[in-house]
């Protein structure tokens, strides 16, 4: 805010200033009128001193004794037994005014006026009587030098307020005048210049006084305006100085909010990308290498959604608090994302960064108390080297965590150094990923089905739905490339929903066409399993497609089973409604006994591992042999997968295996081709065709 321009009162305020003393109490002018009234009443207070008024009551003794000791006159006696009253009035009620407050200040300052009038009225009265009766003129002069002594006397206590100098002077020369122009012979030429002088004295002491009011009321609202323009400068620069300071507290706030991770303390992902910056101007000025290093926390997604969100977020400051604890001093920590941290090491080789992230791996793979659980994290590193990797910030972000996603897909997390390589692979996975979205919307995807037969191999008992992705430009696509992107983008939810959709169709169009399918099985991904509205998501697509519980299956792996507590719960639901379940891929986990006796499922799926090399190896046609018992004993059929030889069949079919599934009796077909199966099933009074049973395969 600014200062106004100019100071001083506007003229209305300024001619209501000039008569506070007889003007009615208000708050116009800003408050400046009320102010002034105080003001004026004290001051006029102070002003009013008593030896002031004596000399005047002084003077006009000495002029009436003065006019009764030469000529005996007694006239002027009335005029001074007038004035002394009012002088004593005017004393009394001055030091009244000097102390009094608002309430009791109109009463006095009238009181006042009327004497102070009263005063000049008596003076003026004194010296025209003089004028009139004295014998000698030399005492009328003297009356008169007393008055302009009066008059200049009353400029420094009564020009302050305009009706109040206006009445006293009024009441001074009114008598005088009047006397003079009527009591001194005209024909004498003394008595016009007297007159003359008189009057000129009177306008000029008059307008003098009225304009000694005006400077000194325009003096005091023009100080009174500056003052409150200076408060108001003052309140306002403190204000803007409480507003700076604010905005450097907001400043610090946004940089701490942006510059570290509020959760686990370190820094932030901008912060980090700030620091790479610095530390590639400091390698090309020094030509010091540095690493960058980026560590995953393994299975947290799982951790986090079976405990918790607190939970989570106690494991992500237990592992920050040792990266911090176990980096070297000048190093740099920070929180990319969700579950992944970096660390900015300078001044390293290739081979110390290994050695470094070996010490994070025996520092944080520790067990840690996360509530009343005991977890023991274990993380993916991936290591990019300036400037052997890249000589720019965003090219060695990519590459250290295109080290990191490999080292994610090893069976044991680890530390990987980049290679070049990775980057393409990551592009790659990028290019699938954006043509997923795509692939969605546009239909590309469809349905291949493989017969499941039972183990004399001459009934169909089942269909398995495998999804195939026809890309329109590059052919068919393998589902190992697209599924594992599918779940890590988290696409696997929409497809995974498709394929149920799909399946659970074409077995009801194949039931309407009279064509017997046993059950269809539908793999579901273990992130399908985490959905809380799976369920709910089977039973609408049984709903919609009118397929019966009992005629759907599911496969779910057995890391589903042991990496998500809540998949007993969710499997048990599904198997009241009757659907059936499958435990896929049997054999290359690490299933417990105890959890397969609690799972309760209906059917076990023997890896193809196991019996491809059944027939050379004796310890694998031992453990068919096992697992078969076993699932007898837990009241599940098993079916084996990747049955290509007769001579595998038959050995399974020894080995207690209910069913067989493999290209021994079909590859994947369309659903057209499959049908025909069918129909030639239903007309070879339910044996399947020669030709199938001797392994000739049925192409697409």
């Amino acid at each position: 805010m600014h200062a106004p321009a100019d100071a001083s009162p506007d003229p209305a305020t300024l001619a209501s200033a000039q008569r506070w003393l007889s003007s009615p109490a208000t708050q116009g002018g800003d408050g400046l009128l009320e102010r002034l009234r105080a003001h004026g009443a004290r001051e006029l207070g102070q002003r009013t001193r008593p030896e002031r008024l004596w000399i005047v009551v002084a003077a006009a003794t000495l002029l009436a004794l003065g006019g009764l000791a030469v000529g005996g006159l007694l006239a002027p006696l009335p005029a001074l037994l007038a004035l002394l009253p009012a002088a004593y009035a005017c004393n009394r009620l001055a030091s009244a005014l000097s102390r009094c407050d608002a309430d009791c200040l109109p009463p006095l300052v009238r009181r006042y006026r009327q004497a102070t009038v009263l005063l000049g009225l008596a003076w003026g009265s004194l010296v025209a009587t003089l004028i009139l009766t004295a014998p000698q003129a030399a005492l009328a002069e003297l009356g008169l030098i007393a008055t302009l002594a009066l008059v200049v006397g009353a400029f420094a206590v009564l020009a302050i307020e305009r009706t109040l100098w206006l009445g006293f002077s009024l009441a001074v020369w009114a008598p005088i005048l009047a006397a003079t122009a009527f009591g001194m012979p005209w024909a004498s030429a003394d008595s016009g210049s007297l007159i003359a002088l008189e009057l000129l004295f009177a306008g000029w002491s008059t307008l003098q006084g009225l304009w000694l009011t005006r400077e000194h009321v325009r003096a005091h609202l023009a100080r009174w305006r500056l003052e409150e323009a200076i408060q108001t400068l003052e309140a306002r620069d403190h204000e803007l100085l409480s507003v700076r300071s604010r905005r450097d507290s907001l400043e610090m706030h946004s940089r701490q909010l942006t510059h570290f991770d509020q959760l686990t303390q370190l820094g932030s992902r901008l912060h980090l990308q700030e620091r790479l910056e610095d530390e590639v101007a400091r390698y090309r000025e020094r030509l010091r290498p540095f690493a960058l290093l980026t560590l995953d926390i393994k299975g947290f997604r799982d951790i986090n959604g079976s405990l918790g969100p607190s939970a989570g977020d106690d494991l992500l400051r237990a592992v920050a608090r040792r990266i911090t604890e176990t980096q070297r001093s000048g190093d740099f920590a920070a929180r990319l994302r969700n579950d992944e941290f970096a660390v900015l090491m300078r001044d390293v080789s290739d081979a110390e960064a290994v050695r470094i992230a070996d010490r994070f791996h025996q520092a944080i793979e520790v067990p840690v108390r996360v509530g009343n659980r005991l977890i023991c994290p274990h993380l993916a590193i991936g290591i990019a080297i300036c400037p052997t990797d890249s000589l720019d910030t965003a090219g060695l972000l990519a590459a250290a965590e295109h080290a990191m996603q490999v080292a994610q897909r090893l069976p044991r997390y680890g530390s990987i150094r980049y290679a070049p390589g990775m980057s393409v692979a990551a592009a790659r996975r990028l290019t699938v990923e954006q043509e997923l979205l795509t692939a969605l919307s546009d239909e590309q995807f469809v349905l291949h089905f493989q017969p499941q037969v039972d183990a004399d191999g001459t009934r169909i008992i089942g269909v398995e739905a495998l999804v195939r992705w026809h890309h329109p430009e590059r052919g068919q696509i393998p589902p190992l490339d697209f599924i594992p992107v599918a779940e890590s983008t988290g696409l696997i939810d929409a497809l995974g929903e498709w394929v149920l959709d799909a399946a659970c169709r074409q077995a009801v169009a194949w039931r309407e066409a009279g064509l017997a399918f046993g059950t269809m099985a539908v793999n579901i991904s273990p992130l399908q399993l985490r959905d809380p509205r799976f369920v709910d998501k089977v039973d609408s697509a049984l709903r919609r497609s009118g397929l019966q519980a009992e005629e759907l299956e599911l496969e779910i792996t057995e890391s589903a089973v042991q990496t998500q507590g809540d998949t007993s719960i969710t499997l048990a639901r599904l198997r009241a409604r009757g659907v059936r379940i499958a435990l896929d891929d049997f054999g290359t986990g690490y299933s417990s006994l105890a959890s397969l006796r609690a799972l309760q499922v209906d059917r076990i799926k023997i890896d193809r591992a196991f019996v491809g090399d059944m027939l050379q190896s004796a310890r694998s046609s031992a453990l068919l042999g096992t697992m078969a018992a076993m699932a007898h004993a837990l009241d599940a059929t098993v079916i084996a997968e990747g049955v290509e030889q007769v001579e595998q069949a038959t050995a399974l079919r020894a080995l207690g295996c209910d069913s067989l599934q493999g290209y021994l009796f079909s590859r994947p077909v369309d659903a057209a081709s499959l049908a025909e199966l069918l129909r030639q099933g239903a007309q070879s009074a339910g044996g399947l065709p020669v030709p199938l049973q001797a392994g000739c395969e049925l192409t697409p």
